[in-house]
C-alpha cells in the first residue's frame, strides 16, 4: 500500500516538474502592457511658467496647446513581450543579429498600436486642442482689456466645449472630403473665424476688438492657406487619410523653428495648425528620416533607429546570462525526475524535494514577484518610500501613476513559483512517507 502511495506521490511531483519547466514556454517571460493617459496633472510636470522671459510667443502658444491636449486625455499604450525562445535564440546566437531582430520586433509591436482608429482619435484631439488654443489666444486680447478671465469671456460668448468640438468636426470633415484642397479647407476654417467674430461683435466685448476688415480677413486666410500648402499635394489637393498621418507625423517630427519675416503666422489663428510649426518643447526632429505617409511607419522607423549594434550586443549578453539562470532553474526541477527514475523499483522510491523548493522559484522572484511589488508600491506609495525617493520625487511618481500611467504585467515564471509553493506544501505529506519507507 505504501509503495502504491509512493508511486502516486512521485507522479504528482513529476506533474509539478512538467508544469514548472514547460510553463516558461506557455506564455511570455515578460508580458507588459504600458498605458499612459496624458492628463492635466502629468502636463503640469512638463510645463514651465508661461510668464518666463525665456519663452517666445510660439513657445507660449505651444504650452497652451499642451494644456488643451491634456484636457483631451489622449491615451497611448505599448506592449513589451519577451518569450523564452527570444532569450534562447538571442543569448546563444554567435552574433548580435538575432538580438537586433528581436528589438525590431518590439519596435513593430509598439508601432502597431497606432492603427488608423487610434491615429484619428489622436488627430481629433490635436485638432480640437488647436482650435481651442486659437480661440483662447484671440480672446486673451479681450481679457487684457477687461481684466476678465478667458473662460468667463468664452462662457459669455457661448463658446462651449460642444461648440469647439462641433467646429472641429466640421474642419475635419472638410479635410477628409473626396475633393478636399487648400482653398476648400481654408474656406471652412474661415467660416469658424467669421462665426467667432460675429459672436464678439454682437456682445459687450465688441469695443475691445477691432472690426474684421476684408483686408485683415484676407491676410488671415492667406496665412491659413500657406500652412495648408505645406502639407498638401503639388496640385493643391489634400488626401484626407494621408493628411491624418502627415498632421500627426509633423507634430512628432518637426523641430520648432522660429518664424521669420513673411511667415504665415499673421494672426493667432495660425495656432490652429501650430503642431506643424512649433512642437520644439516636446520632440526632437528625427533627422535623416524620409516621410512614409503613415504615423505607424514613422514611429516604427523612429524606434528602429534607436536600435544600435551596441544596444543589440548588450541585449544579447544579458540574454546569454539569463539562459544560464533559466537553465539552472530548470535543472533543479528536472533533477527530481532523474532521481525518481534512478530509484524506480527500490523499496524507497521517494526523493528529497529541497533543491527546487530553494532554487527553482528564483526566476519567479526576479521576473514576477519583485516587479509586481515595485509596481504596486509606485502605484500606491507608502510613507516610507519618501526616505528613499525624497518628497519631491515621490510626489512626481504619485502624480504619474494617479494621473494616467497603468502597467498590466504578467510572467510565465509564475508557473515555477506556484510549482515551488505547491511542492513545499506537498512536502508535508511527502516527507513523512519517505522517512517511513526509509526506516522500513
Amino acid at each position: 500500500m505504501k509503495n502504491l502511495t509512493a508511486t502516486v506521490f512521485n507522479l504528482v511531483v513529476v506533474a509539478l516538474v512538467v508544469i514548472s519547466v514547460l510553463g516558461y514556454f506557455f506564455m511570455p517571460v515578460v508580458n507588459a502592457e504600458v498605458s499612459l493617459t496624458f492628463t492635466p496633472e502629468i502636463a503640469d510636470l512638463v510645463l514651465v511658467d508661461e510668464n518666463s522671459a525665456d519663452l517666445s510667443e510660439d513657445d507660449k502658444m505651444m504650452m497652451s496647446m499642451i494644456e488643451e491636449l491634456a484636457n483631451e486625455r489622449i491615451s497611448i499604450s505599448a506592449p513589451i513581450k519577451v518569450e523564452m525562445n527570444d532569450i534562447l535564440n538571442c543569448g546563444l546566437s554567435k552574433t548580435y543579429k538575432d538580438a537586433e531582430t528581436f528589438l525590431f520586433g518590439v519596435a513593430d509591436d509598439i508601432a502597431n498600436g497606432f492603427d488608423k482608429r487610434k491615429i484619428q482619435e489622436i488627430e481629433n484631439s490635436v485638432m480640437k486642442a488647436s482650435l481651442s488654443t486659437t480661440i483662447k489666444m484671440e480672446l486673451s486680447k479681450i481679457a487684457q482689456e477687461t481684466g476678465d478671465e478667458v473662460e468667463k469671456i468664452m462662457q459669455d460668448l457661448q463658446i462651449t466645449d460642444e461648440y469647439v468640438e462641433q467646429n472641429t468636426e466640421i474642419i475635419l470633415d472638410s479635410i477628409r472630403s473626396d475633393n478636399a484642397n487648400v482653398d476648400s479647407v481654408a474656406q471652412t476654417v474661415m467660416t469658424v473665424i467669421d462665426d467667432v467674430y460675429v459672436k464678439i461683435e454682437s456682445s459687450s466685448y465688441a469695443d475691445q476688438v477691432g472690426e474684421l476688415t476684408p483686408e485683415t480677413r484676407q491676410e488671415i486666410e492667406d496665412g491659413v492657406k500657406e500652412i495648408l500648402e505645406y502639407i498638401a499635394n503639388e496640385d493643391g489637393t489634400i488626401d484626407g487619410e494621408e493628411f491624418i498621418y502627415t498632421f500627426i507625423s509633423q507634430f512628432l517630427n518637426q523641430s520648432g523653428e522660429g518664424e521669420g519675416e513673411g511667415s504665415a503666422s499673421v494672426s493667432g489663428i495660425s495656432a490652429l495648425y501650430s503642431p506643424l510649426k512649433t512642437p520644439s518643447l516636446l520632440f526632437e526632429e528625427l533627422e535623416g528620416e524620409e516621410e512614409t505617409g503613415s504615423l505607424e511607419n514613422d514611429i516604427r522607423e523612429a524606434l528602429r533607429g534607436l536600435v544600435t549594434p551596441d544596444l543589440a550586443m548588450g541585449v544579447k549578453q544579458a540574454f546569454f546570462y539569463l539562459t544560464f539562470v533559466f537553465a539552472f532553474a530548470c535543472f533543479t526541477w528536472i533533477w527530481l525526475v532523474i532521481k525518481i527514475l534512478f530509484k524506480l523499483g527500490s523499496k524507497n522510491p521517494l526523493v528529497k524535494l529541497k533543491f527546487p523548493i530553494i532554487f527553482g522559484w528564483g526566476p519567479c522572484l526576479s521576473f514576477y514577484i519583485i516587479p509586481t511589488v515595485i509596481f504596486k508600491l509606485l502605484a500606491n506609495p507608502p510613507a516610507f518610500l519618501e526616505g528613499f525617493l525624497g518628497a519631491e520625487m515621490l510626489a512626481v511618481v504619485k502624480t504619474i501613476f494617479d494621473g494616467g500611467l497603468k502597467i498590466a504585467y504578467s510572467s510565465s515564471t509564475v508557473f515555477a513559483g506556484i510549482g515551488a509553493l505547491a511542492l513545499f506544501i506537498f512536502g508535508f505529506f511527502y516527507a513523512p512517507l519517505r522517512r517511513s519507507l526509509k526506516k522500513s
